[in-house]
């Protein structure tokens, strides 16, 4: 199995065991969209626990990534019920469907680096707390296929 497939099924597991071996002691990432810094294995775990108790069914399928020597870049989708507080938003019960772009350095085989990109707007219109745009649906975010083929054709 894949350093990317290992993660997407931590992610998906809720487990943070594989936490030592997926990233670096010295691992280091960036939240670009809420302006967070994780240093090391114990943030990651926190991390990881407050997002989960904060969408506790939450689930995340990935395009194929891209790779080019030790860099990965990941295309996902997270979908998951609001059941407990993220960015102090208490609990709404909505599901949301949140796109982003995750983009990784590999160093030994484990992630050193992380930067990542979300739809912090899609997340407040799912949260019902951003007017919906009139051209989206909410029970119909774009799928990867759709989102590729975008790209592809630009």
């Amino acid at each position: 199995m894949s350093l990317t497939e290992r993660l997407l099924t931590m992610l998906n597991s809720h487990s943070t065991a594989e936490v030592p071996a997926l990233y670096a002691a010295d691992y280091s990432g960036v939240d670009v969209t809420d302006r967070s810094r994780v240093q090391g294995h114990a943030e990651v775990v926190k991390q990881l626990e407050r997002l989960w108790l904060a969408f506790p069914d939450l689930c995340f399928e990935s395009a194929p990534p891209i790779m080019q020597k030790n860099r990965v870049a990941l295309y996902w989708i997270a979908r998951g019920t609001h059941r407990g507080t993220v960015l102090n938003i208490p609990p709404t019960g909505r599901q949301i469907a949140i796109n982003g772009v995750t983009l990784l350095r590999i160093k030994h085989n484990q992630i050193s680096h992380a930067l990542f990109l979300w739809d912090m707007a899609a997340l407040l219109r799912d949260l019902g707390l951003l007017p919906e745009l009139d051209y989206r649906t909410l029970s119909v975010p774009m799928t990867f296929e759709e989102t590729l083929t975008l790209f592809n054709a630009a």
